[in-house]
């Protein structure tokens, strides 16, 4: 939390300090993929941190914020969905369904500014690389992804009329995507979003943000029940039966006929997935 807590330093130093009427939420994420076939080796890293500093009431309440992020952990074809939000936003794409047609109505269209002015502060910065290499028959050799993500807000809490405490709304979402499997047919594609205000809150309760914030909580509760899959003997075998010249021409018909490249194959796939190629190709392990 030391580099949170620099940066939250930081910007209460350039923004004329922290107390009791602002709030600074913070996240930094990297995220790397190294994968080889030639010595075959998996490396894998991510650092994540998260930080929130604000006031609170009598009753402990605290101003509403909310961070995501998942990854489909797939070593071929990585995905990254990350969500930020604060303030009211933070609730409309957290909320439950019922309350949802509420919270759409609720949210006002003029996008004028009254009052006292305060200033507020909100960015992201993203830095993102891919690279892959091919052996000479069109074949996965090695994947490279480094992804680099900070989001940063510095919000002022403001009395409405009522007295009540209100902290305004920021949203960010971000969502990578990567397809790899041969010289013609690779991309990196992503998406983001950023807003604050009422575009924010607009954008929260859209199908699109819900959905994309549901679609996360699906994922990580799949992601924590997955089980892993580690290269085997029969891994071996089938890298061994393809290197041989006159196999070559059979492996890339049912790998591309299958949707499956040799790297994914021998170390990510299930084992019924390397049952099925030995059976229809043929092959013989000892």
């Amino acid at each position: 939390m030391r580099r949170i807590s620099a940066l939250s330093i930081g910007i209460c130093a350039a923004l004329a300090g922290c107390g009791e009427t602002n709030a600074i939420f913070v996240t930094s994420t990297s995220i790397g993929i190294n994968a080889e076939t030639t010595p075959p080796n998996i490396s894998l890293a991510y650092d994540r941190q998260e930080g929130f500093y604000g006031p609170t009431d009598e009753s402990g309440s605290a101003p509403p914020v909310v961070a995501r992020i998942t990854s489909n952990q797939s070593i071929i074809n990585p995905e990254v969905v990350q969500l930020y939000a604060t303030g009211e936003a933070a609730l409309d794409v957290t909320v439950g369904e019922g309350a949802v047609a509420a919270r759409r109505n609720a949210i006002a269209q003029d996008a004028t500014i009254s009052g006292d002015r305060r200033v507020a502060f909100f960015g992201t910065a993203q830095t993102t690389g891919l690279k892959v290499t091919f052996n000479p028959v069109n074949v996965v050799d090695s994947v490279t992804l480094g992804y680099k993500r900070k989001e940063a807000s510095y919000l002022p809490l403001v009395e409405d009329e009522a007295g009540i405490a209100r902290y305004p709304s920021t949203l960010a979402a971000l969502t990578l995507n990567s397809r790899i499997q041969g010289l013609s047919d690779t991309n990196l594609g992503m998406g983001q979003f950023f807003a604050t205000g009422d575009a924010a809150r607009n954008l929260a309760v859209s199908p699109g943000i819900r959905g994309l914030f549901g679609e996360m909580a699906r994922q990580s509760v799949e992601a924590a029940a997955a089980t892993s899959v580690a290269r085997d003997q029969q891994s071996d075998c089938i890298s061994a039966w393809v290197r041989q010249p006159e196999n070559r021409a059979a492996a890339r018909a049912w790998l591309d006929a299958n949707g499956i490249d040799l790297f994914t194959l021998n170390n990510v796939a299930p084992q019924a997935d390397r049952d099925r190629f030995i059976a229809m190709n043929g092959v013989t392990c000892e």
